[in-house]
């Protein structure tokens, strides 16, 4: 049994090197009252209280050290650079008769050993109300704020020396009656923000408001197939005012999860999106108009009950803004095999390709990506990870290949 004085000792240290970064104030103050907060009622105790997944409230501290040695993703004179993460996760899952509540907050703070003016601290979180009215009429309401580091594969050095971060926000509320059973109905609302703090230009970021109706029919086997219609109205984020400021998006989606055996599943969704964008300062953007049809594949498979493997493949068309594109298409293939070595060890590698073609630019960016990755848990309370990324770009575009290595290391603790 692990004593309440280690883990004590870890806990502090994790959470105080948080503390001591470059925080705002108020992220300081938030900290440090975790930190005591999280470590008071331990103090009372004589061990440690352990994780557990059916526990309502469970805390989650950790670090990661990450080693990246082509950091601004350059063709020529690569530059190394290593950051330091820290976060501490608070989760509340709780049921409440036909009703159930999730809610989890994560505070994140990454710190650059040779750019410190890029370090930054993320504040995200997610939250749920699955509600249920009867058996035939449930819903669920929800909110999700996430914060991440961009890189530099598109965005370059910022000339105010700040992170690129996206920051990405999405209210929804989705109702489902089922008047006969295996029929239901399904209507909501969703609201989506998304931002980008880089000099990326052709994608600042938007918001966007959404009806969604359609209908869901369950199969016995549990397989189930959805129709979907989504009508969407959204507005650009500071966009050049050279181009279009706001859109008109209809998106009508067929959705199909397939319980195929005991051991395998697949699931396909295809759609077809069309964007129209409005008039503005008497201009008339109607040739930056598109529709295409997007989608995605995945195929899983779990032969024996220590391996698994995923096949997937997508196409999706993304906003491009600039003066002579107005969209890309990203294309993927991607596999991924996880092995139970024990069940304290998880092996997991992952291979894809991914290619994007910018509408009117006549560019075609290739990214190959391999990984293969090491999980320990000693403990349940307790986990380690190793891995390691080898990632490289050929572009049709002078100055846009690179090749990138990247090894990351986490340690956490889980109560």
């Amino acid at each position: 049994m692990l004593q309440v004085s280690t883990f004590l000792l870890n806990l502090n240290g994790i959470i105080g090197l948080m503390v001591s970064q470059h925080v705002s104030n108020s992220h300081f103050y938030l900290l440090r009252a975790l930190r005591y907060v999280l470590v008071a009622p331990l103090l009372m105790t004589s061990t440690l209280v352990l994780a557990d997944a059916q526990d309502t409230v469970n805390v989650i501290v950790g670090m990661s050290r990450t080693m990246d040695d082509n950091f601004f993703r350059k063709p020529v004179a690569p530059v190394s650079e290593t950051i330091t993460t820290s976060y501490a996760t608070l989760s509340v899952n709780k049921q409440y008769s036909m009703q159930r509540l999730n809610f989890e907050y994560t505070i994140r703070n990454n710190a650059y050993q040779n750019y410190s003016s890029l370090d930054s601290v993320g504040n995200n979180y997610k939250g749920s109300w699955a509600w249920s009215l009867t058996p035939r009429l449930t819903g669920a309401l929800s909110i999700l704020r996430a914060e991440s580091a961009m890189g530099f594969a598109d965005a370059t050095f910022v000339a105010a020396n700040k992170s690129p971060i996206l920051t990405n926000e999405v209210q929804n509320f989705l109702m489902d009656w089922a008047p006969q059973g295996n029929v239901h109905f399904l209507g909501g609302f969703t609201r989506t923000v998304s931002l980008n703090s880089s000099n990326f230009q052709p994608d600042r970021g938007n918001t966007t408001n959404a009806i969604d109706l359609g209908v869901k029919y369950v199969f016995p086997s549990g397989s189930e197939v959805t129709m979907m219609q989504h009508q969407r109205q959204g507005e650009f984020a500071n966009i050049n005012p050279l181009l279009p400021q706001t859109f008109t998006e209809n998106e009508t989606e067929a959705k199909f999860n397939w319980r195929v055996t005991t051991k395998s599943s697949a699931s396909t969704r295809v759609a077809m999106v069309e964007r129209e964008h409005d008039q503005a300062g008497g201009k008339d953007f109607s040739a930056r108009d598109y529709s295409g049809w997007v989608g995605d594949a995945s195929l899983s498979w779990t032969p024996t009950a220590k391996l698994q493997l995923t096949a997937s493949a997508a196409s999706a068309i993304v906003v491009y803004q600039s003066l002579n594109a107005n969209y890309a298409r990203n294309n993927s293939l991607s596999f991924t095999p996880t092995y139970a070595c024990t069940n304290k060890i998880m092996v997991t590698g992952s291979a894809s390709i991914s290619e994007r073609v910018v509408e009117g630019l006549n560019e075609t960016d290739t990214i190959e990506n391999a990984s293969l990755g090491l999980d320990w848990t000693p403990r349940r309370y307790v986990s380690f990870g190793a891995k390691v990324q080898k990632m490289s770009r050929t572009s049709t575009t002078a100055n846009k290949d690179f090749s990138d290595l990247i090894t990351t290391l986490t340690a956490n603790i889980n109560f």
